[in-house]
Order: C-alpha cells, then sequence, then structure tokens
C-alpha cells in the first residue's frame, strides 16, 4: 500500500471537512473515494492508497484551510 506524509502548515482547521469523515480522532477522509487521508490539527496528513495526481489533488483542497 502506498502512503505519503505531508506537512501541509503550522495548523490545519479540520472542522470544515468532519461532517464527510471516517473518523474524527485523529479525522480521516476519503479523497475522491481513493485510499485515506488522515489529518492532524498541527499541519501533517498521511495519505493511505492515494495515487499521485489524486494527492495533489487533496493537498490542493485542504489548502485554504
Amino acid at each position: 500500500m502506498r502512503a505519503r506524509a505531508w506537512f501541509l502548515g503550522p495548523r490545519l482547521d479540520v472542522r470544515k471537512l468532519e461532517r464527510d469523515s471516517v473518523a474524527t480522532a485523529p479525522l480521516v477522509v476519503r479523497p475522491n473515494g481513493d485510499g485515506y487521508a488522515v489529518l492532524f490539527r498541527f499541519g501533517a496528513a498521511v495519505l493511505f492508497g492515494v495515487d499521485p495526481e489524486g494527492e495533489k489533488e487533496f493537498v490542493r483542497s485542504v489548502h485554504p484551510l
């Protein structure tokens, strides 16, 4: 399984993603139904089973957070 960790910034406001989540502590979402993304409020995200193009799209989508 492909896994990659990203440091996205000093802090993430993950509240906007909680309604579409698989779990909330830590927050787990399904980016585009492909794999899983685990987001941490301290600015990190770990993506499991997401293809490289899906990773780029997901990182762009959470950038405003």
